[in-house]
């Protein structure tokens, strides 16, 4: 398998079209087809579908490849981590983990979803187990700047 690296704002909007019911399999068939109204709806404050439409226009079969074959972030932001931390597993800043300014602090994760959160946002990031429990008996993790 071959590393497909997408931008960070294209790799966002592909996790909320997962988030929202969509396969990577209808989304194939979304680029394939250019029927971009099968997209769904964006919640509100969730911007448009804009960029990834023309990133799947200009850029078929680096969409395509990463949507089969699985991608990363080629660089993800701290907006980005808080962003995906929202989209993927419906974590809220300052209600289910803290500011840190530049880095998350007391992240609830399962093992999983650490695995597939160290996939997706290499560079830069650090994901530590901080040894605490949420009440909830999830590990928290920090996650921050590699140093």
């Amino acid at each position: 398998m071959r590393e497909i690296r997408l931008p960070q704002p294209v790799g966002l909007k592909t996790e909320m079209a997962k988030a929202l019911g969509k396969t990577a399999e209808e989304l194939i068939e979304i680029v394939e087809t250019k029927n971009w109204a099968a997209l769904p709806a964006l919640p509100e404050g969730r911007g448009t579908w804009e960029g990834w439409i023309d990133f799947a226009a200009n850029q078929p079969d680096m969409l395509l490849a990463a949507l089969k074959e699985g991608y990363r972030f080629n660089f993800a932001t701290i907006g980005g981590v808080r962003t995906l931390l929202e989209v993927k597993w419906g974590l809220v800043i300052g209600q289910d983990y803290q500011d840190g300014g530049q880095s998350a602090e007391e992240v609830p994760l399962q093992d999983e979803a650490v695995q597939e959160l160290g996939r997706l946002v290499t560079v830069p990031w650090e994901i530590t187990r901080t040894g605490q429990t949420a009440p909830s008996g999830q590990p928290l993790y920090r996650i921050a700047h590699r140093s």
